[in-house]
């Protein structure tokens, strides 16, 4: 049996999601989720080798900061403009961490 990790699973900190903090709406949290992957990289690399940035990212970024029926919901959202904005950083935070992952040339497979 291979382990599969996946990263981000809806799970974002409430910390993170916060009228000063926006979650996914905010470009800072690219840095941040990259900083993560590298934490879980370096702590389950040498039993790990096939990862997961995200799971059903559509469905957080549209549902969660586009219609709200799905977390984070109101007030974090914007039909017109959430679900781009949202899915604009988590692709900049999948490929941050692809990049990070090859780097330091880890074996294994990463996707999203």
């Amino acid at each position: 049996i291979q382990p599969w990790v996946t990263l981000y699973h809806w799970d974002l900190p409430q910390a993170l999601q916060t009228p000063l903090l926006p979650g996914w709406l905010d470009r800072q949290l690219v840095s941040l989720f990259v900083d993560y992957a590298r934490l879980c990289f370096s702590r389950f690399a040498d039993r790990v080798s096939r990862w997961t940035t995200f799971n059903e990212a559509w469905t957080f970024t549209v549902l969660g900061y586009g219609t709200g029926s799905k977390a984070p919901g109101a007030p974090f959202t914007d039909i017109a403009c959430g679900p781009y904005i949202a899915g604009h950083n988590v692709l900049l935070a999948h490929a941050a961490a692809v990049g990070a992952f090859r780097q330091v040339g880890y074996h294994g497979l990463i996707g999203i």
